[in-house]
């Protein structure tokens, strides 16, 4: 039985290694692969396994196609959009939250964080965010307020936050 088991492992790790089929290695697009890796965040794949596959083939891969793709990707991912901006201003997300998640990212790859627009959709937003009623909401839920509504903002959203909160305590 610990034969089987050790064989069924086995062949269950040996199933998690991908390799390229002959279709693949022709059809491939090396460009829109490394555009997805960068876009998503993702540090440049290691291409050796894909070439040797490929030339068993007798196909050569074009790894210079997967690093403009990726560069490509890259600098989307580190050009944050406005709607990205308005989506995360009316979650009531920090307006740092974007230099947490990519700040590090960016550099390491080469290519600056780039947040204009970004911020111009965060600061819209957050308006949505920052409001009597929905500090009221937030009260009356039982959510605490964070501090993330920017001054012209807070003295409107904490007094719907303490009205909020004066009706739960009833």
């Amino acid at each position: 039985m610990k034969k089987l088991l050790l064989l069924s492992f086995t062949f269950l790790l040996a199933g998690c290694v991908h390799h390229l089929m002959p279709q693949e290695c022709q059809t491939m697009n090396w460009y829109g692969e490394g555009v997805m890796d960068g876009a998503a965040g993702k540090n440049p794949r290691d291409l050796s396994q894909s070439e040797q596959d490929c030339l068993k083939f007798k196909m050569n891969i074009n790894t210079e196609l997967y690093s403009n793709g990726w560069n490509a990707g890259v600098k989307q991912y580190c050009t944050p959009t406005k709607d990205e901006g308005v989506t995360d201003g009316r979650n009531g997300a920090s307006k740092d939250k974007i230099k947490t998640i990519r700040g590090d990212f960016c550099p390491a790859a080469g290519s600056p964080l780039e947040l204009n627009s970004y911020l111009d959709g965060y600061n819209y937003g957050i308006q949505t965010y920052c409001t009597y009623q929905h500090g009221y909401e937030m009260g009356v839920g039982g959510l605490e307020p964070g501090d993330v509504c920017p001054s012209n903002l807070r003295e409107k959203f904490m007094a719907g936050w303490n009205a909020g909160r004066q009706i739960k305590s009833k």
